[in-house]
């Protein structure tokens, strides 16, 4: 028996976005209407936080005291930037389990996926936490250590979602999926980034800029309604590339890196 070794794993560039905008265009309208019923939650609890305030002033007639207001308001954060948290790592987790199901081939309803209490929280917040500040440290070492430590952790909170992977395993893990597709992946997304820099140029020249000062002219109005469209269909296309990139590599990585081929007999036939 002979080991031969397989080539090493490459990450096609053109064909990974390729599949990603094919699989987004199925799946933007569920993963964009996931984004909305975000925003709305978001909203509403403002909106309750506003008539919980607004009516603590109504019942005092306006005047409550400055130590009582700034008690109010830590309160406020207190509840409500843990909550606000765990609302959005719900919501950003439930985003790449829709994406990667549809990506299957599989329509899951946004309710079971918001449901589905993997991973801890508290968990996904540290993994998100160390990567930030692993990956800040490394821009204000010259920048480019930055850039590599965030190629190499671009797939990093997949792993906890995807595999169960605790912090430092699914950084790890990030790491050696990436290992050897540095250059590719930065390829891939500087591509999506020059795409998205054209659209900002084209969006800006329309802008003529000659109106009063706070009016909305109908074209400013077109203007921003279509850059909050733009901005939902470029959060979802990143969060399927995630997942592309993120099911490329493993299927390059954990596939067996070497096959065991028969040697041929070299003795004749008799």
């Amino acid at each position: 028996m002979t080991e031969v070794m397989s080539p090493p794993a490459r990450l096609a560039v053109i064909a990974t976005l390729r599949e990603a905008l094919d699989t987004w265009v199925k799946a933007a309208w569920p993963m964009i209407l996931l984004m909305l019923l975000y925003y709305g939650v978001i909203f509403a609890i403002i909106a309750v936080l506003g008539i919980v305030f607004g009516g603590t002033s109504m019942a005092t007639g306006g005047a409550v005291a400055a130590k009582d207001l700034s008690f109010f308001l830590w309160i406020a954060v207190l509840l409500g930037v843990p909550l606000f948290l765990a609302i959005t790592f719900r919501f950003n987790i439930a985003g790449y389990r829709l994406a990667d199901e549809i990506r299957e081939g599989r329509r899951p309803r946004l309710i079971e996926l918001l449901r589905d209490s993997r991973p801890n929280l508290l968990a996904f917040f540290g993994l998100n936490l160390l990567s930030f500040i692993l990956i800040v440290l490394g821009l204000l070492l010259f920048i480019v250590p930055g850039v590599y430590i965030a190629l190499a952790l671009s797939i990093v909170l997949l792993p906890m979602i995807f595999e169960d992977a605790r912090v430092l395993d699914s950084m790890q893990r990030s790491v050696d999926l990436t290992r050897g597709n540095l250059l590719r992946i930065l390829g891939v997304y500087l591509i999506v980034m020059l795409g998205y820099l054209v659209y900002s140029v084209v969006i800006t020249s329309l802008d003529d800029g000659d109106r009063g000062e706070g009016a909305i002219t109908p074209l400013l109005f077109a203007l921003i309604a279509i850059n909050a469209v733009v901005h939902l269909c470029f959060t979802t296309f990143s969060t399927m590339l995630q997942i592309v990139i993120y099911r490329r590599l493993r299927a390059m990585k954990d596939r067996p890196a070497q096959t065991d081929v028969a040697a041929p007999d070299p003795s004749p036939a008799p």
